[in-house]
């Protein structure tokens, strides 16, 4: 039994239920709270049913910290949580599935973290080390709780997670090796300021030892400075690498003292956008840390498939391009996708805001989008930021509100001429419409299909 033995644990979401799972199974008088009812919960409690768990469902429950030893909290809990700030005030100790999997993780681990790029760098990493050979699990913000697959970790087991802010939130130790992919404005709702939000990244290489690795993003002035908050060895990818890795004259390759040394041609990189060319550099640089060679990397890369709703192409339609980039929940990430495509984009953006700027995402919009369709509780505040960039000579024609997801793409696909492209790229969270991004982007996906059917 752990030290601890009453555990509370704020937030019966993914992370929730997987605590709850692993503390009673070592004999631990669990408690889960959450302030969503039995009904929005049903999900989660069919998976705990027959467990020894406390509910308390409905409702916030701060009196509950005054049994707790412990409060695990879920990263979708902000501080201003009633329980969570009971337990502080009190001075319970403070944690999550993320501090716990630190403290427990027998094998090095790999983090990946930054505003975008996350989920792509996080699997292309774990693909080339599987190419190499290496026993490797690939986890955090993606795939198998980190609890799930603690049984397949030894101490010689490569261990790659995405980690995002809230999970970096609460911990005091970093990775093994930590990559930071960029930062740009994002949750900017739950953060306040974009300093509290950068330096929650920060988590990832604060701690780490002179025996680390932090692999940082040559080109983003953010990411830069991060190198001056870690002992670990910097290593660097992007424009302007010294050692680490690179893109030059259409080659990618990595940057070692003696060089250049060429993994693949630019060209053969199945990914689309410079972004995504950053997040391969970004693999790169990581994976030769802990041993890859060159041609596990390039063919690793070669067959490499993106992760759903990250600039996915769902069809092709009477010559027009539907592309589901649903994952893009912030304006800085929108414009990447907006500057991917070298046709015509007919863009469907909108959904819940998280208080981010919409300037920049307005002027590229204005130049690069030929119609905007717009959804969701953000746009009003998207229109209104479109206007005020409109100039004389933009690509701009119209911007449609429509009430649905479906009612866009319908119009969007009635709109839209051969060689162009229909893109979902919202700029903002699915909540205000669709449960998460994934759910967007499958309605999309089917809204699509329907085109076809009819």
């Amino acid at each position: 039994m752990d030290h601890e033995s009453r555990i509370l644990i704020l937030g019966l979401a993914r992370e929730g239920e997987s605590l709850a799972r692993y503390f009673c199974a070592r004999g631990n008088d669990v408690t889960v709270t959450d302030v969503a009812s039995d009904s929005r919960l049903r999900g989660r409690l069919d998976a705990l049913s027959g467990l020894p768990v406390h509910l308390a469902l409905g409702d916030h429950r701060p009196d509950l910290v005054e049994d707790a030893e412990v409060l695990y909290v879920s990263p979708g809990v902000p501080e201003s949580n009633p329980v969570y700030r009971a337990a502080a005030d009190r001075g319970v100790p403070i944690r999550s599935m993320t501090t716990l999997f630190f403290d427990l993780c027998p094998g090095p681990i790999i983090g990946i973290t930054g505003s975008s790029g996350k989920t792509t760098t996080t699997s292309l990493i774990g693909a080339i080390l599987q190419t190499a050979g290496r026993d490797v699990v690939v986890g955090g913000n993606i795939g198998r709780s980190m609890l799930d697959l603690l049984p397949s970790i030894g101490p010689g087991t490569l261990v790659v997670l995405e980690l995002s802010s809230f999970q970096l939130g609460l911990l005091h130790r970093s990775p093994h090796v930590a990559v930071v992919t960029n930062i740009s404005p994002n949750h900017l709702d739950r953060h306040g300021t974009m300093e509290s939000y950068i330096a929650a990244k920060r988590t990832i290489v604060e701690y780490q030892t002179e025996n680390d690795w932090a692999v940082l993003n040559a080109a983003d002035s953010q990411v830069r400075a991060f190198a001056g908050s870690t002992a670990a060895t910097v290593r660097w990818f992007g424009r302007g690498s010294t050692i680490g890795a690179d893109a030059r004259d259409g080659v990618v390759g990595l940057v070692t003292a003696d060089g250049f040394a060429p993994v693949m041609q630019e060209s053969d990189v199945p990914l689309l956008g410079r972004h995504n060319l950053e997040n391969v550099l970004a693999a790169l640089a990581a994976s030769t840390i802990v041993g890859a060679v060159p041609e596990q990397m390039r063919v690793a890369i070669e067959s490499f498939h993106p992760a759903p709703h990250r600039l996915q192409t769902v069809a092709r339609r009477d010559g027009v391009l539907y592309i589901d980039d649903s994952i893009a929940t912030s304006p800085a990430r929108a414009c990447v996708a907006v500057e991917a495509i070298d046709a015509p984009v007919l863009l469907i953006a909108g959904g819940r805001d998280k208080r981010l700027p919409w300037d920049d995402f307005a002027h590229l919009a204005a130049r690069r989008v030929r119609m905007l369709f717009l959804i969701g509780e953000a746009a009003d505040d998207i229109e209104r930021a479109v206007n005020r960039a409109a100039g004389e000579n933009d690509l701009l024609e119209a911007v449609v509100r429509c009430r649905t997801l479906d009612e866009a793409v319908g119009r969007a696909a009635r709109s839209a001429r051969v060689g162009e492209v229909v893109l979902l790229s919202p700029a903002c969270t699915s909540y205000d419409m669709f449960s998460d991004y994934e759910e967007r982007g499958d309605a999309f996906a089917r809204a699509v299909e329907r085109l076809h059917a009819a």
